[in-house]
Protein backbone atom coordinates (compact mmCIF):
# COMPACT_ATOMS: atom_id res chain seq x y z
CA UNK A 1 0.00 0.00 0.00
CA UNK A 2 2.90 2.35 0.70
CA UNK A 3 3.95 1.92 -2.93
CA UNK A 4 0.50 3.00 -4.14
CA UNK A 5 0.57 6.05 -1.86
CA UNK A 6 3.93 7.07 -3.31
CA UNK A 7 2.59 6.58 -6.85
CA UNK A 8 -0.40 8.79 -6.05
CA UNK A 9 1.92 11.46 -4.60
CA UNK A 10 4.18 11.29 -7.64
CA UNK A 11 1.18 11.52 -9.99
CA UNK A 12 0.03 14.68 -8.19
CA UNK A 13 3.50 16.24 -8.49
CA UNK A 14 3.78 15.37 -12.19
CA UNK A 15 0.33 16.83 -12.81
CA UNK A 16 1.25 20.04 -10.97
CA UNK A 17 4.48 20.28 -12.95
CA UNK A 18 2.60 19.78 -16.22
CA UNK A 19 0.28 22.63 -15.28
CA UNK A 20 3.32 24.86 -14.76
CA UNK A 21 4.94 23.81 -18.04
CA UNK A 22 1.69 24.37 -19.94
CA UNK A 23 2.44 28.10 -19.80
CA UNK A 24 6.19 27.66 -20.25
CA UNK A 25 8.11 27.69 -23.48
CA UNK A 26 10.12 24.62 -22.43
CA UNK A 27 8.34 21.98 -24.49
CA UNK A 28 11.15 19.44 -24.00
CA UNK A 29 10.50 19.37 -20.27
CA UNK A 30 6.77 18.96 -20.87
CA UNK A 31 7.45 15.99 -23.17
CA UNK A 32 9.68 14.41 -20.52
CA UNK A 33 7.08 14.95 -17.78
CA UNK A 34 4.36 13.35 -19.89
CA UNK A 35 6.59 10.35 -20.52
CA UNK A 36 7.44 9.97 -16.82
CA UNK A 37 3.77 10.29 -15.88
CA UNK A 38 2.86 7.62 -18.43
CA UNK A 39 5.55 5.29 -17.07
CA UNK A 40 4.28 5.79 -13.54
CA UNK A 41 0.71 5.04 -14.63
CA UNK A 42 1.87 1.92 -16.45
CA UNK A 43 3.68 0.65 -13.35
CA UNK A 44 0.64 1.35 -11.18
CA UNK A 45 -1.68 -0.52 -13.58
CA UNK A 46 -3.57 2.48 -15.02
CA UNK A 47 -2.97 1.42 -18.61
CA UNK A 48 -5.65 3.62 -20.18
CA UNK A 49 -4.08 6.78 -18.72
CA UNK A 50 -0.60 5.49 -19.55
CA UNK A 51 -1.50 5.07 -23.22
CA UNK A 52 -3.04 8.53 -23.31
CA UNK A 53 0.03 10.18 -21.76
CA UNK A 54 2.52 8.16 -23.85
CA UNK A 55 0.67 9.38 -26.96
CA UNK A 56 0.70 12.98 -25.67
CA UNK A 57 4.45 12.65 -24.97
CA UNK A 58 5.06 11.34 -28.48
CA UNK A 59 2.95 14.09 -30.06
CA UNK A 60 4.79 16.67 -27.96
CA UNK A 61 8.18 15.29 -28.97
CA UNK A 62 7.30 15.25 -32.68
CA UNK A 63 5.95 18.80 -32.46
CA UNK A 64 9.06 19.95 -30.61
CA UNK A 65 11.83 18.05 -32.38
CA UNK A 66 10.32 16.75 -35.60
CA UNK A 67 9.84 13.14 -36.59
CA UNK A 68 13.54 12.41 -37.00
CA UNK A 69 15.62 13.37 -34.00
CA UNK A 70 18.89 11.87 -32.71
CA UNK A 71 17.76 11.71 -29.06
Amino acid sequence: EDHLDRCDDARKHYTQALDLYATSHDASQRCMLLSHLASLEKRSGDLKSAITHFQEALDCAVATHGEIHPE
